[in-house]
């Protein structure tokens, strides 16, 4: 409702008789009527509009009495008690919107009430939502009058209260708002009852054929100004004027000139007004449907992220994600891992607990109690490690198919004015997040807000209060059937949400093609919100999510050490390889120069030297930090080995390397057959692990280092150049 009910009330054409007024009470009777109407129409305005005592008026507004429970029917009413309005000689209280002025002096000292029925919002700048046109009562329950005179620009007729009393009921009709289809704009079209002056009252009456004084001492009358259903211009009632009661009986109406389109003229020009004006307030349920559609979308996401995270009966929990349902190939990508939830996880949350704060500083808060129960089902390369059983292979790798219980749950975001308190009841829906890249893994795992929600359903009598601009709404929401996608999913599929819902018994279906989820939704903005997430990388397109790349990468590395590793293991082997002594006693000196002179020494592998089968865990080596290098399996390698440097003339040794890089491997024939290996920490782990089986050949040079003793580069270390792997 706006804030001051306006109440522009014109009688014209006033005929009094001229000459004994006193002698013909009937007919100064109705005239009076007709004035006084006026006169009680202009004191609600006034007393509407005061800022110092009236209902305008902070301690007025700042108390009111509320009947009824937040969020459901109720009323509102406003108290002023002894308000005195001193309008002076002369002032304007309102002007219409052709220009008539309506104009008061003197005084009067009022008491009144002003009750609004509709919906208790619970906000105080709007306490009530007005349930209909004929929402607001203003009860005048005493008005003590002096020389109390309204004066209208379309009227020659006057009436000065001059001494006593008046009280009566007056309710103005609300048309629509333009903004929200509520009936919250006042308009003069009014209904007058119960107007009743007190004995010992005196008016003077002013007309262009009489002016004279008159004594009331009682009446009750009722009146239409303007038009509400059946009754237009309409006076009737009882007043005793010069100690006569005369019965208001009018075929002229309360203004005896009454024209509806010029009456419609005076005040349809308020910009609040929907046009053309309408008495037919909106139904909000369709609105108040769908803000509880697109927070149900909130409300089932946020509590994914919740349950997700849980490490006490949520999906991290030992019970729940150590015991998955695998299928699928270890080492294919048709792998699939189902964690279950079948004992309800209780989630139980203090008022306004700090749940997230994304990149751009929106928190999300929420408190009260959750039970949870579902499965989380991941889709990706099975790995057959315990720990992580499936890689994600698509940039949606998991749907959570979840059943949410709930008792007094509520979120709230610090960038939105709207959220839902779940009083009691149930929602079941799927949720599915769209994942971005891991930079360290190279894994689509990292969780987005870009979620896509379907099958949303709210469990018949589902208790709910929705918040909305400070407004509450206590609803019952029932069976539903949401879709959404949070977020920009694709060019079609962004920031929308579809399907119908139950709310009090009606179902209201959502625009066919989709409404907004995020009604003040911004790309950027919503990009921006996790930007700032470690390690994220945006994959450009789908199949930047087949993990193939991460794939590739790792097996080079895994390729590069293992074949590595092989040329270690044939270079230290002394039963066919490298170390061997009919290897070592084989070997081709290449001396131009002579002694002290370049030349190099060249060994070779052949047949090639199978090393293994080694038993699982066979440690090959073990560095400074206590790193160990295990394999099983077996590797055969074949080659030569070629060492450059000072030929020593002497039979041992008759070469000694003075480069870091003086010794290159050429392994032509390397076979791996079910060759495991892998790198054991100092703390048990075990970073990466590798199974080959296959040929290949390399070429490998090592860098050694440099001995303190003679300063030749006889030292083995772990830094080695790898050429031509195939």
């Amino acid at each position: 409702m706006t804030s001051s009910v306006r109440l522009v009330l014109v009688v014209a054409g006033l005929s009094l008789l001229a000459g004994c007024p006193s002698c013909a009470p009937g007919r100064v009777g109705p005239g009076a009527a007709r004035l006084t109407i006026r006169n009680v129409g202009a004191m609600a305005t006034m007393l509407n509009a005061d800022t110092s005592c009236g209902f305008s008026s902070n301690a007025v507004l700042g108390a009111p009495m509320v009947s009824g429970n937040v969020g459901g029917m109720g009323s509102v009413t406003y108290t002023v008690t002894d308000c005195e309005l001193n309008a002076g000689d002369s002032t304007v209280i309102s002007t219409g919107c052709d220009g008539a002025t309506t104009t008061a002096s003197g005084k009067v000292v009022m008491s009144a009430t002003r009750t609004i029925q509709g919906q208790l919002t619970g906000n105080a700048m709007n306490p009530v939502i007005p349930a209909g046109p004929d929402a607001v009562t203003i009860t005048i329950t005493k008005a003590t009058f002096d020389n109390f005179k309204i004066v209208s620009s379309a009227s020659d007729n006057k009436l000065t209260m001059i001494k006593g009393n008046i009280t009566a009921i007056v309710m103005p009709r609300l048309a629509v708002n333009n903004t929200n289809g509520a009936c919250s704009v006042a308009t003069p079209n009014t209904s007058f009852s119960s107007v009743v002056y007190s004995s010992g009252s005196e008016v003077f009456i002013d007309t262009p054929s009489n002016a004279f004084g008159a004594p009331i001492e009682s009446s009750n009358l009722t009146a239409q100004n303007g038009v509400k259903g059946d009754n237009t211009n309409t006076l009737s009632g009882t007043i005793n004027v010069f100690g006569s009661q005369v019965d208001v009986v009018v075929t002229d109406g309360l203004d005896p000139e009454f024209n509806l389109e010029k009456f419609n003229a005076g005040w349809q020009c308020n910009p609040q007004l929907a046009m053309p004006p309408s008495f037919m307030c909106a139904d909000l349920k369709p609105r108040l449907a769908g803000g509880v559609a697109r927070l149900t979308a909130r409300t089932i996401g946020t509590i994914t992220s919740l349950v997700e995270a849980n490490t006490m009966c949520g999906f991290q929990s030992a019970a729940v994600g150590g015991t998955p349902v695998l299928t699928g190939t270890v080492g294919k990508s048709d792998g699939q891992a189902v964690f279950t939830i079948s004992t309800a996880c209780e989630i139980t949350l203090p008022a306004d607990t700090l749940l997230s704060t994304d990149c751009n500083m929106v928190t999300t808060r929420g408190g009260g109690t959750v039970r949870v129960t579902g499965t989380k089902t991941v889709r990706g390369f099975r790995t057959g490690n315990p720990r992580q059983p499936i890689v994600p292979t698509t940039p949606q790798p998991a749907t959570f198919d979840l059943s949410l219980e709930f008792t007094n749950f509520s979120l709230t975001k610090s960038d939105s004015t709207s959220s839902l308190l779940i009083k009691t009841g149930t929602l079941t829906g799927k949720v599915s997040p769209r994942t971005a890249i891991d930079s360290a893994t190279g894994a689509c795992s990292i969780s987005t807000p870009v979620v896509t929600f379907a099958d949303m359903s709210w469990a018949a009598n589902t208790a709910v209060q929705l918040t909305t601009d400070g407004n509450k709404f206590d609803l019952t929401v029932g069976a539903s059937m949401l879709n959404a996608q949070n977020g920009k999913k694709s060019d079609t599929e962004t920031n929308t949400i579809t399907g119908t819902i139950t709310v009090d018994g009606t179902a209201y279906p959502l625009a066919a093609m989709g409404e907004p989820l995020d009604t003040a939704y911004v790309q950027a903005t919503f990009d921006a919100s996790f930007a700032c997430t470690p390690r994220i990388v945006i994959p450009p397109v789908d199949a930047a999510c087949s993990f193939r790349q991460a794939l590739g990468t790792g097996a080079a590395r895994l390729l590069v050490k293992s074949f590595a590793t092989a040329t270690s293991a044939a270079n230290g082997n002394a039963m066919c390889g490298f170390a061997a002594p009919a290897v070592l006693g084989a070997g081709m000196l290449v001396a131009p120069g002579g002694a002290n002179m370049p030349g190099t020494l060249t060994f070779t592998v052949n047949p090639p030297c199978a090393i293994g089968p080694l038993p699982a865990g066979t440690v090959l080596a073990q560095n400074c930090v206590g790193t160990q290098t295990k394999a099983s399996g077996t590797v055969t390698v074949g080659g030569t080995k070629v060492v450059r440097g000072i030929v020593t003339g002497m039979a041992s040794p008759p070469l000694v390397p003075v480069s870091p890089d003086a010794g290159t491997f050429n392994l032509t024939a390397v076979n791996f057959n079910t060759f495991e290996l892998y790198d054991q920490l100092l703390d048990g782990g075990t970073p990466s692990r590798s199974t080959i089986t296959g040929n290949g050949s390399v070429v490998v040079q090592p860098i050694g280092g440099q001995s303190d003793a003679g300063g030749f580069y006889s030292i083995t270390t772990p830094v080695a150049g790898i050429e031509n792997l195939q």
